[in-house]
């Protein structure tokens, strides 16, 4: 993964953006019965370039924000379309130089039940800027986002994934780069058991992080680039924009 963007990498955004490529794999399934949890970009408001796929985002200034969705994704070993969710619980933070605050996140409509929470809003990773979540090293539900469903929720398709949270990133100071990613509710990094609820292939018995693999997908990657490479990405949108309209 490309960890500066500048004018030696604006050649390879300005392709990513201009070819409208997707993010090859991010939404299939595994081979083996798993359970991820994966964060995408879904929406930015910026003069920028704004979302390029759902895994890079390019930002004009300090100010700028980022919609960020939380999606579970449960795959089995039959090969049918017949995976069910229900809860996760875990945290989410940025790591990189360009700071911002997390706030406003939310458990759409089927995922309020129970022991949903929206999870508490602080610094837990001490970098600067705020998170969500409490205590990531601690097997406790206290502070962190939870979404659960009344029901097991099926998957829209195979290899599929639904929407169980939003979160909304607000950029406070520029830099080069910064990554948004879940964590999974752990204890000190083992596995526990009321993190995740799940169904494979089909079943009536559920599926928890000790029973199946639980992981999550590659970080969402917030760029802010330098004002001369802002202007070529403009230009590269207007003209493609402008093929489209022909």
């Amino acid at each position: 993964m490309e960890k500066r963007f500048g004018n030696r990498k604006t050649g390879k955004l300005l392709a990513a953006a201009v070819g409208a490529a997707g993010l090859a794999g991010f939404g299939a399934s595994k081979a083996d019965a798993s359970l991820l949890i994966d964060v995408r970009a879904t929406g930015a408001t910026t003069a920028g370039a704004g979302v390029v796929d759902p895994k890079n985002v390019v930002l004009a200034n300090v100010g700028d924000t980022v919609t960020l969705g939380v999606f579970a994704s449960a795959s089995g070993t039959d090969g049918i379309n017949n995976e069910t969710f229900q809860t996760i619980f875990g945290l989410l933070n940025t790591s990189g130089d360009i700071k911002g605050n997390l706030s406003g996140g939310y458990t759409p409509a089927f995922f309020t039940s129970g022991a949903s929470q929206n999870g508490s809003v602080l610094d837990w990773d001490s970098d600067g800027d705020l998170d969500i979540g409490l205590s990531p090293t601690n097997s406790s539900v206290t502070g962190k986002f939870g979404a659960r469903s009344l029901s097991p929720t099926a998957m829209p398709s195979l290899g599929g994934a639904v929407q169980v949270g939003e979160f909304v990133f607000t950029a406070t100071a520029s830099g080069v780069q910064t990554n948004a990613n879940f964590t999974i509710r752990n204890n000190n990094g083992g596995n526990v058991a009321a993190a995740a609820l799940w169904f494979e292939d089909g079943g009536t018995i559920s599926k928890n992080p000790t029973l199946s693999p639980a992981s999550i997908g590659s970080p969402v990657a917030i760029t802010i680039p330098e004002p001369a490479s802002l202007g070529l990405m403009a230009l590269a949108s207007v003209g493609l924009l402008g093929r489209r309209r022909k």
